[in-house]
């Protein structure tokens, strides 16, 4: 369906083009809408912070390792993944119910970096509420 400009074919395919870039004029205004959607701005924020609380729980169990903090080496990896989760988000929280706490070197200065991160992230979700 390819052929020099003026063919049947080239004209199909522009066709199909044309058809194309309608449907996208079609769908931009539902899709300027659902951008505007309270839902999808909360979606947009608490995602990326799901992520980053859960690579900052990976290397919280990079850290327990290192520092061989025995009790967690007899969880399998779902508990130990939710153990991890929970003290990030305690810690992060600034609750800190002080039952998980690191051992060794590395693990208190991955809590203290974690704790100066954790102001920052509350002033973020402060301005991002509010806005």
């Amino acid at each position: 369906l390819s052929g020099p400009p003026g063919s049947e074919g080239h004209f199909v395919i522009s066709i199909l083009k044309m058809m194309k870039c309608l449907k996208l004029t079609f769908f931009l205004p539902r899709l300027q809408k659902l951008s505007k959607s309270v839902l999808l701005s909360y979606f947009k924020l608490f995602l990326p912070l799901l992520l980053v609380f859960h690579i900052f729980a990976c290397i919280w169990r990079h850290f327990t390792h290192v520092d061989s903090n025995d009790f967690l080496e007899e969880l399998n990896w779902s508990d130990a993944y939710l153990l991890d989760l929970y003290w990030v988000l305690m810690t992060v929280s600034t609750v800190g119910f002080g039952d998980i706490v690191p051992k060794g070197q590395m693990g208190r200065a991955y809590t203290i970096m974690i704790m100066f991160i954790s102001s920052f992230y509350s002033g973020f979700v402060v301005t991002r509420t509010s806005s």
